[in-house]
C-alpha cells in the first residue's frame, strides 16, 4: 500500500499498479485496440500492459480470452497455408534427366 493505493512489485521494473475488477475490460480494449489498432497477440498484449504498469492476478487468462473473442481478429487473422488435399509428386522425370 503506497498513499492508499495496492501495488505489486514486479522484478525488473517499476511498481504494477493493481487494477480494480471494473477497470479490466477498459485496458484489454485500450491496448489490444486502441492506440494504433494493431490487434497483437495475448502474450503480447499481457507484457504491454505489464510494461504500462497494471496488474492483476488473472492478467494472462483475461488477455488470452479477450484476443479469442476479438472479432476483427478472427476475421482478418492470418490464412492457413497449408493446401486442402495431399500434394501428389511428379512422376514423368524425362524433362529432368540430363
Amino acid at each position: 500500500m503506497y498513499d492508499e493505493e495496492l501495488y505489486k512489485k514486479s522484478c525488473d521494473g517499476p511498481l504494477l499498479s493493481c487494477v480494480l475488477q471494473e477497470d479490466i475490460p477498459r485496458i484489454l480494449a485500450q491496448v489490444h485496440q486502441g492506440w494504433c489498432g494493431s490487434h497483437i497477440g495475448g502474450r503480447s498484449v499481457a507484457v504491454k500492459i505489464t510494461l504500462i504498469g497494471y496488474f492483476w492476478p488473472t492478467l494472462v487468462n483475461d488477455v488470452m480470452n479477450f484476443v479469442k473473442k476479438c472479432n476483427v481478429c478472427q476475421k482478418m487473422g492470418s490464412a492457413q497455408r497449408q493446401p486442402t488435399t495431399s500434394m501428389t509428386p511428379i512422376l514423368n522425370l524425362v524433362p529432368f534427366a540430363m
